[in-house]
């Protein structure tokens, strides 16, 4: 049978207020024979409070004033009845001198006339009391190394010295979202849908699954992106039409490229930076020469209109302008050639249901990429399992957010070398 695994205080708080990818972890643990365990101090923390950690202007307050409410108690219970989490009492059939000798890291090497070790200064009261009846309970079950999971982050004693108490820490990624606040049911947990490709939906979404309600994140732009022209003063009326027409044209491509490209807007809004789709129009117009001594010295063609890029970014161009000619070799003439970008900021157009779903598929990717690599002992099959999650959970962040190779653009509506970069044939960025 697989050895237990002890569970920090973070890590069962995290799963009682909702975290979805939490649950998931554990109820993989319980799938593979691993028992889940909370060391009776972390019990008591979860449950009444912390007392050993009140300090300051708190001190002066009743310790029953700041426990937990009833109703988060009862929640807490629940919660480690749901997923068959055991306090665990093992570590009370060693001797009392031998597990105050552990909390007090009798068994670390001192400096001569040291009462306790200098490496207790570096953990609170509370942790050395977590980890000590950790290792007292591995001591009784026969187990070397036992493992505990924590949401603790940087330095801090839980972490830093675990090693100390022979105790084998396993990190877990950060929340999607903080769970601060009032106390919510959990949701069933997360169920990944049969793998698929392409743009075929996931399905198979129980109830408060991460799937539920996951449709495609659509971003519609509008015509305000193409023709914010406008405001530019042209030669005359015709040139004008011929220009807005050509790029209306474009809206479908440029409303094609958000559409693969939403992975990149999400990324932006949920690491706080703007999203702004920034479209580069170029125009052209052939000035052909006439021969000496007529009037006019050269004869301007009607506009040529093409998409010269389509970028997302943190940054808005819109209104940056780039003028030039250029002179063909051997040809009478030359080309007047503008360059115009515009951008529209589309972070607003995020819901915030599509960031939370967002944030919280990665957060349970990154718990499964944690699973297998924290050390843990995993049987083939479960761990086969855990990557065909994986897989499948890409595949759905593909269908809801996009897939940027999907985009495949029209060459007709595209400069020379700007297709060329889009399609990476000319060794450019691909946007």
């Amino acid at each position: 049978m697989p050895d237990p695994i002890w569970l920090d205080t973070n890590v069962v708080a995290r799963a009682a207020n909702g975290d979805a990818g939490i649950e998931s972890l554990l109820k993989l643990y319980r799938a593979d024979g691993h028992e889940l365990l909370l060391a009776p101090k972390a019990n008591d923390e979860l449950l009444y409070g912390n007392p050993l950690t009140i300090t300051g202007k708190n001190a002066a307050r009743p310790v029953t004033e700041m426990q937990p409410s009833p109703a988060t108690r009862a929640n807490i219970e629940l919660t480690k009845a749901r997923l068959g989490i055991k306090v665990d009492l093992r570590a009370g059939e060693l001797s009392p001198s031998k597990r105050v000798g552990y909390a007090l890291q009798d068994h670390v090497p001192r400096p001569k006339n040291k009462a306790v070790p200098a490496s207790l200064d570096n953990i609170s009261e509370s942790d050395s009391l977590v980890l000590s009846q950790i290792m007292g309970s591995a001591e009784v079950r026969g187990i070397k190394r036992p493992v505990m999971l924590t949401a603790e982050t940087g330095k801090k004693g839980m972490i830093s010295q675990a090693q100390l108490y022979r105790v084998n820490v396993v990190k877990v990624p950060s929340p999607a979202q903080s769970s601060s606040g009032p106390v919510k049911p959990p949701p069933a947990g997360p169920s990944s849908p049969p793998a698929k490709t392409g743009s075929t939906p996931p399905t198979s979404a129980p109830t408060g699954s991460f799937w539920l309600g996951l449709g495609r994140m659509v971003l519609a732009v509008g015509v305000q992106l193409v023709i914010a022209y406008v405001a530019q003063k042209w030669r005359d009326k015709v040139d004008k039409s011929i220009i807005e027409n050509d790029m209306k044209s474009f809206e479908p491509e440029i409303q094609n490229f958000i559409t693969a490209y939403r992975r990149w807007i999400i990324n932006n809004v949920t690491s706080g930076e703007p999203a702004y789709v920034n479209s580069r129009i170029r125009i052209e117009y052939m000035m052909t020469g006439v021969q000496n001594g007529q009037q006019p010295d050269f004869i301007r063609s009607d506009p040529l209109v093409h998409l010269d890029s389509l970028w997302i970014s943190e940054k808005s161009h819109d209104g940056e302008v780039k003028h030039w000619t250029d002179t063909p070799f051997g040809v009478p003439g030359f080309t007047d050639v503008y360059d115009y970008t515009f951008s529209v900021s589309v972070g607003d157009r995020v819901s915030e249901e599509q960031r939370q779903l967002y944030l919280e598929a990665n957060a349970q990717i990154k718990l499964y990429k944690t699973m297998l690599d924290s050390g843990v002992t995993l049987t083939n099959a479960t761990r086969d399992e855990i990557k065909r999650e994986i897989d499948e959970m890409y595949d759905a962040l593909n269908y809801a957010f996009g897939r940027m190779s999907d985009f495949k653009p029209n060459r007709n509506l595209w400069t020379e070398e700007g297709y060329k970069s889009m399609m990476g044939l000319n060794g450019g960025v691909v946007y």
